[in-house]
Parts: structure tokens; C-alpha cells; sequence
């Protein structure tokens, strides 16, 4: 690490050098004190927090089926495998709205972030749904690439599917939560439902083993996602949200519409 640091340090000597505009580096660290760490520590563990509860509530499953038997872990990990591909085709469109939510919302424009939001979501959801039809119709070729003492499981991937199948409700909603600076109140009712659904959960995976840490997961991530994006769209319907905007981002010329318009 101290040799990485040297070596960053000449290297940004050589480039701040020749450019004006370029702070040298006592003077980075000279004003190192005016920079708001607070603010920007608190949302950063909030963001940390969030993806650390996504985790747990993943390995929750795995860790209550290795109490019964590491053949119920292995047949649950490679179902979760082929169930999963789905969604990691919907990360590049989440990468996307991020820049475009963010850009739209530094702008103060309302109403093209709001319907920028609901559009990306409703296309997003279309997506999921028609590759995990997909992925339903192949799962059993998929199943027998991973070995044939799989294929018995080709009713738990099934009920698996449902995991993706709504995968498109949180494309928007996790980049919304960030950039409007609210991920600690989504975190909380996440850790809420969480709290309630494991607890449920784990008596569930003791009498049913890998279908019931199937259904688990189904629930409890539809769950997150559902209501993430209800509290979403009940959020951008708030003026509080875009009277408090910070003193560089424009606010919105009028008011939003009211929740009564709809979805």
C-alpha cells in the first residue's frame, strides 16, 4: 500500500505539473478540512449497509440448509446459479438509469424524472419477465450441463424463477434511493422485513430444506423490490423531496403532480 501511495504520488506530480488548474498536493491537503466528510460517510455506509443486508439475506439460506446437509447446499447453490443469469443481464440497464436519473434530477426536471423513472422500470420489468420465460423454457438443458443428479431439482428452479422473474421493479428503485440521498429509509424498511420473513423463513427451510429456501428468497426479494418501488413512487409525489435539493442542483419551477394521477 505505502509503495502503491509513492507511486501515485509522482505520478500525479508529473500530471498536475504542466496544467494550471491542477491543485499541487499541499494545497489538496490544505484544504482537505473544508471537504464535508460527514455527509458523504453517512450515505456511504447507508449504501454499504444496504448491500451488506442484499448479502446476508442470500446467504441466510445457505447457511440453515448446511445445518442439514451439504448435498441440500450444493443442490440449492447450483438452482440459485441458473436462476440467476436473468438478472445479470438487467445490470448494464441499471448502470444506465444512474446517469440518467442523476442527470435529469441535478436539472430539477420533474416531470422527465418521474416519467424517466416509471418508463425505465415498466421496460425493465417487460425485459425480466420475457428472459426468465426464456430461462424457464431452457432450464433443463441447464440443469443437465451442471450433471445429471440435478435434474431432480427442475420443479425447485421453476418456483426459482419467480426470484427473477420481477427483477425489473428494482432497476430503477436502487439508483433512485441513491441519488435522492433516502437509502437509510428504504434500508430500515428492508431490515424490517427482513427481521420477519428470515425469522419465518428459517422454520420454513428446516421442514421443507431446499424448497424452502427457495420460497425464502422469492418472497422475501419480491418483497424488497415491491415495496421498494411503491415507496418510490409515493416519494417522487412529495414536494419535501425537491424543496430540499442542495443549493447547486436547480429546483423544479412548479410543484408535482398529485399522487391521485396515478400510475
Amino acid at each position: 500500500t505505502a509503495l502503491s501511495s509513492a507511486f501515485a504520488y509522482i505520478a500525479y506530480r508529473r500530471v498536475a505539473a504542466p496544467v494550471d488548474h491542477f491543485p499541487s498536493m499541499s494545497q489538496s491537503l490544505r484544504e482537505i478540512r473544508q471537504v464535508p466528510f460527514r455527509p458523504l460517510l453517512i450515505s456511504g455506509f447507508a449504501v454499504a449497509l444496504g448491500k451488506n443486508l442484499g448479502s446476508f439475506c442470500d446467504l441466510f439460506p445457505i447457511l440453515v440448509l448446511g445445518t442439514l446437509s451439504m448435498d441440500k447446499v450444493a443442490h440449492f447453490k447450483v438452482v440459485l446459479a441458473v436462476v440467476s443469469l436473468p438478472s445479470t443481464l438487467l445490470s448494464a440497464i441499471s448502470s444506465n438509469t444512474t446517469v440518467k436519473l442523476s442527470e435529469l434530477y441535478a436539472q430539477g426536471d420533474l416531470d422527465g424524472f418521474r416519467n424517466a423513472f416509471r418508463k425505465i422500470t415498466w421496460i425493465s420489468l417487460k425485459i425480466s419477465i420475457g428472459v426468465t420465460i426464456l430461462f424457464a423454457l431452457a432450464s433443463p438443458l441447464l440443469l443437465w450441463i451442471y450433471g445429471p443428479e440435478y435434474r431432480s431439482s427442475l420443479h425447485v428452479a421453476l418456483v426459482f424463477l419467480l426470484h427473477p422473474l420481477f427483477a425489473g421493479l428494482g432497476v430503477a428503485t436502487t439508483p433512485f434511493f441513491r441519488i435522492v440521498d433516502r437509502v437509510g429509509t428504504i434500508n430500515i424498511i428492508q431490515g424490517c422485513i427482513a427481521v420477519v420473513v428470515l425469522s419465518a423463513g428459517y422454520f420454513l427451510i428446516r421442514s421443507q430444506g431446499v424448497l424452502g429456501a427457495v420460497i425464502l428468497l422469492v418472497v422475501l426479494r419480491n418483497l424488497f423490490r415491491i415495496i421498494g418501488y411503491r415507496t418510490a413512487l409515493w416519494m417522487i409525489d412529495r414536494p419535501d423531496l425537491w424543496n430540499t435539493l442542495p443549493d447547486n442542483i436547480k429546483k423544479p419551477d412548479r410543484p408535482p403532480h398529485s399522487p391521485s394521477e396515478g400510475v
